[in-house]
């Protein structure tokens, strides 16, 4: 009796671990003793169990896995009947992410784990979740921040606190009070930078568009709403230096200006610089525009597919190896296999008053129809030959094309004529960085850029066939060292690099215009060789001051004209919230577009572009000069700039003017003069803001009547304000408007408006540009969703342009009419309201 009650006394005590729920033990013990009993085997990292106790409660093998899981975060796996393993579980951490400078959260950013390359937004109290792995460490960072790296310790019970340290780059700091939009900052000394993976929505957008973003800052917009005639500070749009991954470009809008010709999708960012631009760059005397695709290799294969109601898209990063990748894009546009509400109001826009719209008018037994497409492409192969060594390959092709086709229906014999015009602009660079030294650093860059502008028209009621080409060939290599003099270390936090470099470049155009009957033949080329060589030296004393100086040289080679151009900017940190800025430059162009409206492409194209020949078409120089004050606090944006610019020997020609003298020769000036003022505030989900530029920008030529008059894009009051409420962070909603007074033109003398040059009857012209167009006013909206799948987005962006259907007067053009030769008025329009939609899958 005593040995049976001894047996069942010590197999109750074996089951204890299933049957008391008070008895405690280490999860080692616990996992030997099951290890015994059902004859099974569990494999496992020493560390992953250290010090965790367990209470097993449980009948059988299964109740006592579960019961170990329920206890702690870790999976036990199966193999086989006999075997098992022990892992991590994965843990969901949240985290509220703060700007440890500014104490104000994060909000609304891409942040990216960087062990697994994963992505998620914060939303808009700047909380976010990540999952801890087996690691159970956690490597955070977002764009412009330092690299935050998380320990997981097991004792989390709420949402963590991270301070991030913004990341100081070396001429450019960024400081991170986005304004306009997510993705959209101020650098210290006075540019601004577009970190398009960060990109939020801006009112009339239904997509990111670098280039219409920029016109939401005061002192640059579009006089036409043109994508391709972007005026900063008074300046003509082919004073602007725009550049893609180093290949200048000469053609950037679609639908003939209307959208820009670079998909956003393969940028990774852009760099707007007003004045001060470094000394590396030239050939400009306005702005400078720079867009770069990522240059370092990300070894995921990611990438977005997208529509909208004009074009279908995509881009992919393809990772080949640890050191090869290459980045593909490409747009194609839908508009010649369906006519959206978007094409056609756009169509309407671009062929207002064209030559295409106006012919089938004249007869009405002639039927037409236009086709109309545009694509844009790139390709980038990176390949690292080691950390120190790396090689690039960039290109791009963006095509517009346009046919016109007629045919006649009164006669027996059937009659079709077609007419075209196709616009292109391709351009590849070669580049090898080397990093030489902790100091020293080398990139050598060649690059290719063709632009060609072709029209054919071939009319019914036209006897003759006109052939036009315009194109621009630009070829060069780029040497540039960047030499660390003095880095900072310890409590002498001063820093000091010298950039040198050197450029050679050939510039070439080809102006062509053949006409069958009468017979005529005309064939333009020039071209021009530039060597230039520049020195920049950068000083910083971390984030209280910075101080840039450099110095270009400039040799054209046919002329034999040297050039120096002097570029400086520094800024001041007065107070922790408060930093002043000043600029100045002097620059040279050595090309220029030619306005043509007698002799244009189809009526739709009257631009060409034409180099310097310095007799016609002179060198044009610049200088100016500015300075402001920037404010950014927490989540309070103000910035106040005035400035001063010149710019010597453009031509007549380029400017559009009109008057009834010869102005083909005329040279002259023009200065611009004004202030601009920007302001946000930021609150949880709300952001408001205003831009606003005053400035006078006024024309000077000898040879008008009188000689100094208002520029063509004179614009003395331009106001642009939005708002943008995000009740949640997926959803946003933009409401903006922009007004700005109307621009100068050119009109017939009241009461006298032709005038006899022999047997021509002429448009009598009172004084260049003394009467005014109506102000413009237009009110856009967006809305945008972003739904969040699995490790993949969906986004959805409704844009609404002109949503009050404002008519906005953009020009006003007089001609004489072939049947009574009494004045025609032609006036152009702006967009009526315009709706688009994009939907996008981001993997």
């Amino acid at each position: 009796m005593k040995k049976s009650i001894l047996v069942i006394f010590l197999i109750l005590s074996g089951l204890s671990y299933g049957q008391s729920s008070e008895s405690s033990t280490t999860l080692a013990d616990a996992l030997k003793t099951l290890e015994q009993r059902y004859d099974v085997r569990f494999s496992y990292q020493s560390d992953l169990i250290d010090n965790l106790t367990v209470n097993l409660n449980c009948d059988d093998l299964k109740q006592c896995i579960d019961s170990i899981e329920s206890q702690h975060s870790l999976e036990i796996k199966r193999i086989s009947d006999r075997y098992y393993s022990i892992v991590q579980k994965d843990i969901q951490l949240c985290f509220t992410l703060y700007d440890a400078e500014t104490d104000f959260s994060i909000t609304n950013q891409v942040v990216t784990e960087l062990n697994t390359s994963k992505s998620n937004i914060t939303g808009v109290d700047g909380k976010i979740t990540f999952v801890i792995g087996e690691t159970k460490t956690l490597r955070i960072k977002i764009a412009g921040y330092q690299i935050v790296i998380y320990t997981y310790t097991g004792n989390e019970t709420e949402c963590i606190r991270l301070n991030l340290q913004p990341e100081v780059t070396l001429l450019t700091p960024i400081i991170l009070n986005p304004i306009l939009t997510n993705g959209i900052y101020n650098t210290d000394d006075g540019d601004v930078k577009l970190d398009v993976s960060q990109f939020g929505s801006l009112p009339g957008l239904s997509s990111p568009d670098a280039l219409e973003s920029i016109q939401s800052l005061p002192g640059i917009e579009s006089v036409d709403e043109s994508i391709s005639n972007i005026n900063v500070r008074g300046g003509g749009n082919d004073e602007n230096l725009i550049v893609w991954d180093g290949i200048k470009m000469y053609n950037t809008g679609h639908f003939f200006g209307l959208i820009s010709a670079f998909n956003p999708y393969a940028i990774d960012q852009i760099t707007i610089i007003k004045n001060g631009t470094t000394a590396a760059l030239g050939d400009s005397v306005s702005s400078t525009i720079l867009m770069e695709t990522n240059d370092d290799i990300t070894g995921d294969f990611s990438g977005s597919v997208g529509l909208d109601l004009l074009s279908v898209d995509s881009r992919l990063t393809i990772p080949i190896s640890d050191k090869l990748e290459t980045q593909i894009s490409l747009r194609r546009s839908m508009t010649d296999v369906i006519a959206t509400p978007t094409f056609n109001r756009l169509s309407e826009r671009s062929f207002q008053n064209s030559n295409i719209n106006q012919e089938s008018n004249l007869n009405d037994n002639i039927d037409s129809n236009v086709n109309f497409s545009f694509y844009d492409t790139h390709l980038k192969v990176l390949y690292d030959i080691n950390d120190n060594h790396r090689l690039r390959l960039s290109g791009i092709h963006i095509s517009n094309q346009l046919e016109y086709n007629e045919q006649l229906n009164d006669t027996m014999t059937f009659q079709n004529f077609e007419s075209s015009l196709n616009q292109l602009n391709s351009g590849i660079t070669f580049s090898y960085d080397a990093t030489l030294s902790q100091r020293f650093n080398m990139n050598v860059m060649a690059y290719y850029s063709q632009f060609e502008l072709a029209a054919v028209d071939k009319r019914i009621n036209e006897d003759q066939r006109l052939q036009q080409l315009n194109e621009v060939i630009e070829n060069g290599v780029k040497i540039n060292s960047q030499f660390v003099l003095k880095k900072a270390n310890g409590d002498d936090e001063s820093q000091i690099q010298l950039n040198t470099g050197y450029h050679f470049y050939e510039l070439g155009t080809l102006n062509t215009t053949l006409v069958d009957n009468p017979s005529f033949i005309s064939r333009i080329r020039d071209v021009l060789l530039n060597h230039a060589a520049w020195t920049q030296l950068s000083i910083r004393k971390k984030a209280q001051w910075n101080v840039e100086a450099g110095l270009r040289y400039n040799y054209y080679q046919d002329f034999k004209r040297s050039i120096i151009e002097p570029r400086f900017k520094a800024f001041l940190k007065v107070a922790p919230a408060l930093k002043l800025n000043a600029r100045g430059e002097l620059k040279s162009q050595s090309i220029a577009q030619i306005i043509d409206f007698d002799n244009d492409f189809l009526g739709v194209e009257n631009r060409r572009w034409q180099v310097a020949d310095e007799e016609t078409t002179p060198i044009v120089t610049s200088s100016q000069a500015s300075s402001g004050l920037l404010y950014q606090r927490r989540k309070t944006t103000l910035q106040l700039d005035g400035f001063f610019k010149i710019v010597n020997d453009i031509t007549a020609q380029s400017r559009g003017l009109f008057s009834n003298l010869d102005t083909s020769q005329a040279l002259g000036s023009y200065t611009s003069t004004g202030i601009e003022f920007f302001a946000q505030q930021r609150t949880k989900n709300i952001t408001g803001w205003m831009s606003y530029a005053y400035s006078v920008n006024n024309f000077n030529f000898d040879a008008f009547v009188p000689s100094n008059f208002p520029a063509t894009t004179d614009v003395r009051h331009s106001i642009q304000m939005g708002f943008t409420y995000s009740p949640m962070p997926q959803l946003e909603l933009d409401l903006g408007a922009q007004y700005h007074t109307g621009l100068p033109f050119t009109r017939p003398v009241n009461g006298d408006p032709t005038r006899q040059q022999g047997a021509f009857t002429l448009v009598n012209y009172e004084g260049a540009n003394q009467s005014q167009l109506a102000d413009y006013f237009r009110l856009d909206a967006t809305i945008k969703y972003r739904l969040k799948l699995e490790n993949n987005d969906l986004i959805a962006q409704l844009g609404l342009r002109n949503i009050t259907n404002s008519v906005n007067e953009i020009s006003r053009l007089y001609s004489i009419s072939t049947i009574d030769n009494s004045v025609v008025e032609t006036i152009n329009y702006g967009l009526p309201f315009t709706p688009n939609f994009s939907l996008r899958y981001e993997f």
